[in-house]
């Protein structure tokens, strides 16, 4: 018998499941990925890593600038394979933190999809898990891009990549769309732009995510037109590919 089982191990679910164990509580997490959720294996800490990369890269591209001599530039480059491997070790080294945290509070990792039979049932990898509380922190998936015949046409037949497989990928192009309004896809753009890669974000026509502050998103993007990142909503892109 737990006393609360929580369904989802990303930052809410294992802050969660962290602070249960801290105050004794018979404690499980599930989730059917990997502990740590989007944000630790594919969001927040790998695109820092990215993010990281990329702004040494274009400062060593403007040292001249600078003062500094010495550098062949023609030659400084951005090998994306090594930046890819980089941000995995990264998450990787996250992950085992966080599941060497939970360990040693006692709390029991189970992996694998979660069901709610009862208000205190819950049924997971296998086993039934008997519990006085649930707690459910699955957080959020990306809706699967789908664009319209209009869209496809002006996208030219180009390969769509997801989020979650944007960090496994070492030959992206250099001309991309990054389609979204979120925080997420800003951060996106950005590393591609700094990385030289000519970049254009299309959000929807209703603008950006109603959950980004207006004063912050008036500040930043103009930092990022500066670093190369060209936005243009979707309608005016399908006239003007």
């Amino acid at each position: 018998m737990y006393d609360v089982v929580i369904i989802g191990s990303g930052p809410a679910g294992y802050s969660a499941a962290l602070r249960a164990g801290q105050l004794g509580f018979k404690t499980a997490l599930v989730d059917r990925g990997p502990v740590g959720g989007m944000c630790v294996n594919w969001g927040c800490v790998p695109m820092i890593s990215f993010m990281e990369s990329a702004r040494l890269f274009r400062r060593l591209k403007d040292s001249d600038m600078l003062g500094i001599t010495g550098i062949d530039y023609s030659r400084v480059g951005l090998d994306l394979k090594k930046v890819v491997l980089r941000a995995s070790a990264v998450a990787g080294e996250v992950r085992a933190a966080v599941t060497a945290m939970l360990k040693r509070l006692a709390v029991d990792i189970i992996a694998g999809e979660a069901g709610i039979t009862d208000a205190e049932t819950v049924v997971a990898g296998g086993r039934i898990l008997k519990t006085s509380f649930v707690l459910i922190g699955t957080g959020s998936v990306p809706l699967p891009f789908n664009p319209d015949p209009a869209l496809r046409k002006a996208l030219g037949g180009a390969e769509i990549v997801e989020l979650k497989n944007l960090f496994g990928r070492t030959d992206m192009k250099e001309s991309l769309a990054v389609w979204g309004g979120t925080p997420s896809a800003l951060e996106i753009a950005q590393f591609f732009a700094l990385s030289g890669r000519r970049v254009v974000l299309l959000y929807p026509e209703e603008g950006f995510s109603a959950g980004m502050d207006r004063d912050v998103l008036s500040g930043l993007l103009p930092v990022l037109e500066k670093d190369g990142v060209r936005f243009m909503p979707v309608g005016e892109y399908l006239k003007n590919p």
